[in-house]
């Protein structure tokens, strides 16, 4: 089953600005959303599980490093900066 909230939040939007799709499986829920009206920055990916959490902040260092001539064969290669959360 999915549930999905889809709307435009700003009175001048021509398009859809925010969504929330839950996915819902028989052990697993899967949420999605995204809206242009978020101030401060959130993680990419949060991930919940029974042994731990996964948060990612910003996009993957890979892409920029390959697109730089780097080799996943260098030393640090795909390292991530640490996250400093605005406040």
């Amino acid at each position: 089953m999915v549930t999905a909230d889809i709307r435009s939040q700003r009175d001048d939007a021509l398009t859809d600005d925010n969504f929330e799709l839950i996915l819902h499986y028989d052990s697993l829920k899967v949420t999605l959303k995204s809206g242009m009206l978020v101030r401060a920055e959130t993680p990419r990916f949060l991930l919940h599980g029974t042994n731990g959490s996964f948060v990612k902040y910003g996009m993957d260092p890979q892409e920029d490093e390959l697109k730089d001539g780097r080799s996943p064969a260098e030393p640090g290669w795909g390292a991530e900066p640490e996250f400093k959360p605005e406040i």
